[in-house]
C-alpha cells in the first residue's frame, strides 16, 4: 500500500478514533474516491454519447429527397385597355391643410360637455396671450403658447416624441403644464373617450376634466389622417385656476398645426 494511502488511513482513523464511525463524515471520507470516480466516468460517458449520437443518427437514417421551391407562374391574359392620351385623370389627392379652423359636433346636440367644448373652441378660445410659436421640423408641428412660458423637447432618434410647455411667471403657483405628445396610432382605443369633435383631416377625442389630489387635467387626442397621432394634455392645480386657464388652453388647441404643407 502506498505511503499516502497509509497516512490517509491513519489520519482518518486518528480523527474518528473516539467517535461513532457508523455514519456521517467518516463514511463520506471513506467513500470520497469512489464517488469521485463514478462522477468522472458518468461525465465522460455522457460527453461521448452527446458527440456521437448525431453521427450515429446520420448513418442509420437514410437521407430523404431534397425539396425544391417551385416558382408559380401566373399568366395575365385579360389586361384593361390603356387610358387615352387625351383623357383627363381625376385628381384624388386631398389638400394637406391640417390646422384647426372649422369644427362640427359629431355627438348629440344634447351633450352638454361637447357643446361646451365647441363653444370654447369657436367663441371663447383666448389667443391674445399666445405670442410665442413653437416649430418642430421632423413632423412639421407648430403650436402657439403664452408669453412668459418656456418648453423642453423630448426627442427619440432625432425625431419629436413630445414637448412640454410650462409657465415661468408667478401667475400660477405651481405653474400649469401642457404636454404635447406623439402617440402610437396602433394603441388608439375610441371606446375610452366620451366626446369627439371633427376638424380638418382629424377627429379630436376627449373626456370630461379629471381631478386627482386637487390637480385638474384634460387630454385631447388628435386622430389624424397623416402618419402620426397627437395628444395635448393640460394639468393645473386648483379648480378656479383650471377654469380661468381653459380659454388659453383651447386657444393653444386651435393654433395647433401638423402635417407637411402648412409652412
Amino acid at each position: 500500500m502506498a505511503e499516502d494511502s497509509i497516512n490517509r488511513i491513519h489520519l482518518d482513523e486518528l480523527i474518528f478514533a473516539q467517535k461513532n464511525k457508523e455514519y456521517g463524515s467518516f463514511k463520506l471520507r471513506k467513500s470520497y474516491k469512489m464517488f469521485l470516480s463514478i462522477g468522472m466516468w458518468t461525465a465522460v460517458i455522457f460527453f461521448v454519447l452527446l458527440t456521437t449520437l448525431p453521427l450515429i443518427y446520420k448513418a442509420l437514417v437514410p437521407r430523404g429527397e431534397l425539396t425544391t421551391n417551385k416558382k408559380k407562374v401566373v399568366q395575365i391574359t385579360n389586361l384593361p385597355e390603356p387610358p387615352s392620351i387625351g383623357e383627363k385623370k381625376e385628381n384624388t389627392l386631398k389638400p394637406e391643410k391640417k390646422n384647426i379652423e372649422s369644427l362640427k359636433v359629431t355627438e348629440s346636440a344634447s351633450d352638454a360637455q361637447t357643446n361646451e367644448a365647441l363653444d370654447f373652441f369657436n367663441q371663447n378660445a383666448d389667443t391674445t396671450s399666445l405670442e410665442q410659436i413653437y416649430n418642430e421640423s421632423t413632423l412639421n408641428v407648430s403650436i402657439k403658447y403664452p408669453i412668459g412660458w418656456t418648453f423642453i423637447d423630448q426627442n427619440v432618434d432625432k425625431k419629436l416624441d413630445g414637448v412640454t410647455f410650462w409657465s415661468n411667471t408667478s401667475d400660477y403657483s405651481p405653474p400649469p403644464v401642457i404636454h404635447l405628445e406623439v402617440r402610437d396610432r396602433s394603441l388608439f382605443n375610441e371606446s375610452k373617450y366620451k366626446h369627439n369633435l371633427t376638424v380638418d383631416e382629424a377627429v379630436i377625442y376627449f373626456n370630461d376634466p379629471e381631478k386627482l389630489a386637487n390637480y385638474f387635467s384634460q387630454t385631447f387626442y388628435f386622430r389624424t389622417e397623416s402618419g402620426e397621432d397627437f395628444s395635448l394634455k393640460l394639468t393645473i392645480k386648483g379648480e378656479e385656476a383650471f377654469k380661468s386657464f381653459i380659454p388659453t388652453f383651447y386657444g393653444m388647441l386651435k393654433s395647433f398645426k401638423f402635417g407637411s404643407s402648412w409652412f
